[in-house]
């Protein structure tokens, strides 16, 4: 039945007049260029005239494209749609395809109106749905069974289906409605999803990682979520055994390091294909899990790291291969998804947004800029063959999913993947905090963990290598070091000697309370020992020293029954590799001196200022490079 002008509504009134509005912008522009071809004529200069002639056809065809525009907006909005177009905005085969297609209005009402939803999360083996039920109890139950079945599938045809919400029936009684999946495999491999503050964008990328998560095993599946809205969208999702890496706030350090992450693995999936002489990693006899990149407020990570973010661009364009996912979420894709990485997003999502402009440029019709505050959830997809809408499934208890999810490890066997990155190091740091695993359980002293730019490894000193030297101004942590390596020396070496030896008013003396664990008094000088710690080494390794111990502390450093480790402020009179084969340097933040250490100036490009205030942070510097370490704390 047609309604009246009257019964329309203010956001149908104002798309017609938005309509209108473009139609006169469509037919300017071809008025212009006429009257141009006519003066052109008049004054008989055709070369002029010839070329006008081909805006005068571009502009024209604008303006026809606009006009048939404006007429399907006027028959949608004065009249009910038919059976059917509630559901699915034009198929290809119905006047369009994709964006580009002029689709009839969605009635959402139906939609709108359903209660809070739960997870859908049951379809058959073949990919097709066929019901839509709560969460249960015995959700774990039903996870193994999904991960069973989905574990057995072969990798020569992958798939990454998920149900992530409702949307209406075809027929025209939307009473029935059914869920929404979707294949980032088939569909993808990547998605740009858009919606304004309280469109239910958080909670739509939720309920889509929790279903991926309930229906593969993290050997097949897993998730590195970048939240750049405070960490309240991942606040609970991050402990998903399928996550390999989080971010969780706006420490652009933190998040540096995980596209650093990123970007390694593409080079290392690039390498696996390219060793075995294949196309993709799904032609791999044990192929990687699929990697989900979920980023939220993608805008802010492009406006912080402007270069790092370009690296995502090249997981767009070879993500399909190295079976590699992009799902980016934003307030407004307008200008803040570049024109290379549009080419290789082939799925769209919009949920409500403030603009009109913004709805067509995701989808081609502009009424996801029509939903209301009142109903969350409620978006458009546009998948490049059809155009849906759809009402986002919510999740009530979050924490319920991911302790189902775990019992379901459990029962399944397997085991949590390692994490791509982790987290920056600290500004403090206990032997609690390094996680060791049996590999590290050596005769090696533990002295804090260092950082490759990506992970955090435990470092262990290996003084078989020779001598360690640890240099740095006073209040940085040079002495407690040194307590820490002599209280872990006694420890694991308990056939080996120690001296320890102190810098004091009254010149070097022999201290007797190294780990306050026995005595060294008893040990002389005199007597040759397997480890010698001096703290304040400067005078003795001054060539023109004349204390006593000057030429002792030479001749030390020239042993090899013998490890000198020494403290010293200065390097200026250290030699590498004749004094030391090992340095540990605290730097001073004046360049020229800490280069002069022997520390990189591309890594001393890499510290922040505030890393220089830390005591305890240092730089490593061995055989095997330059690593920025953080040192235990004092160890009783």
């Amino acid at each position: 039945m047609t309604r009246s002008a009257t019964a329309r509504t203010p956001a149908a009134r104002s798309s017609t007049a938005a309509a209108r509005w473009g139609l006169l912008a469509g037919l300017s522009p071809l008025l212009a260029q006429s009257v141009m071809l006519v003066i052109a004529a008049l004054q008989r200069n055709w070369m002029f005239f010839a070329m006008v002639v081909p805006g005068v056809l571009m502009s024209a065809t604008y303006a026809m494209t606009s006009l048939m525009r404006h007429r399907a907006e006027r028959a949608a909005s004065s009249g009910a749609p038919p059976d059917g177009a509630n559901a699915v905005l034009p198929p290809s085969d119905s006047g369009g395809t994709g964006a580009f297609a002029t689709p009839a209005r969605l009635d959402t009402s139906t939609l709108a109106s359903l209660p809070v939803l739960s997870l859908p999360t049951s379809e058959n083996g073949h990919g097709a749905e066929t019901e839509y039920r709560p969460l249960s109890q015995n959700l774990w139950k039903f996870c193994v069974s999904e991960w069973e079945r989905t574990g057995d599938t072969s990798p020569q045809h992958p798939t990454v289906r998920a149900c992530m919400g409702v949307v209406a029936t075809q027929n025209g009684k939307n009473k029935d409605p059914v869920p929404l999946s979707l294949d980032l495999c088939s569909r993808g491999p990547h998605a740009l999803v858009a919606g304004t503050t309280g469109s239910g964008k958080s909670m739509f990328l939720q309920s889509w990682c929790v279903s991926m998560a309930l229906q593969y095993p993290p050997d097949k599946v897993n998730f590195i979520l970048l939240d750049f809205k405070g960490g309240a969208t991942f606040r609970v999702l991050h402990r998903l055994p399928h996550v390999v890496g989080f971010v969780s706030d706006l420490n652009m350090a933190h998040a540096v390091r995980a596209l650093r992450a990123i970007e390694a693995e593409l080079k290392r999936r690039e390498n696996l294909i390219a060793q075995a002489g294949v196309g993709s990693v799904d032609e791999l006899d044990d192929p990687p899990p699929r990697l989900i990149i979920v980023v939220d407020e993608f805008h802010a990570l492009r406006f912080a790291l402007p270069d790092y973010s370009d690296h995502l661009v090249r997981i767009a364009a070879q993500g399909r291969s190295l079976a590699m996912h992009l799902i980016l979420s934003t307030q407004n894709p307008q200008g803040q998804v570049s024109t290379d990485m549009k080419a290789n997003i082939n799925l769209n999502i919009c949920l409500r947004v403030k603009d009109r402009l913004q709805s067509m440029e995701m989808l081609g019709t502009a009424q996801a800029a029509e939903f209301t505050a009142s109903s969350p959830g409620m978006g458009i997809l546009n998948d490049s063959e059809s155009v849906r809408v759809f009402r986002a499934a919510t999740i009530d208890d979050t924490e319920l999913i991911v302790a189902h999810i775990y019992r379901c490890l459990r029962f399944y066997g397997g085991t949590p993947p390692s994490p791509l990155f982790t987290p920056p190091l600290p500004a403090r740091l206990t032997r609690e905090d390094i996680p060791l695993q049996s590999e590290h359980i050596t005769a090696e002293p533990l002295i804090g963990c260092s950082d490759d730019g990506v992970l955090l490894h435990p470092c262990l000193l290996d003084l078989a290598s020779g001598n360690l030297a640890i240099i740095g101004p006073d209040g940085r942590g040079k002495t407690t070091l040194l307590q820490n390596i002599g209280t872990q020396l006694r420890t694991i070496s308990l056939q080996s000697r120690l001296r320890w030896t102190v810098k004091t008013d009254h010149g070097y003396l022999d201290h007797p309370g190294l780990p306050r664990q026995r005595a060294l008094s008893s040990i002389s000088h005199h007597l040759a020992c397997d480890y010698w710690l001096i703290d304040g080494a400067d005078e003795l390794l001054d060539p023109l020293s004349r204390d006593k111990l000057h030429e002792e502390f030479m001749q030390a450093l020239q042993m090899k029954s013998r490890r000198v480790l020494f403290t010293l402020t200065s390097a200026r009179y250290v030699r590498y590799p004749d004094h030391c084969s090992l340095r540990i340097v605290f730097p001073s933040g004046e360049q020229t001196s800490d280069v002069m250490a022997g520390i990189p100036a591309p890594l001393l490009r890499q510290w922040a200022p505030e890393d220089y205030e830390i005591p305890g942070r240092g730089v490593c510097l061995s055989g095997s490079g330059a690593r920025t370490i953080q040192c235990l704390e004092h160890q009783p």
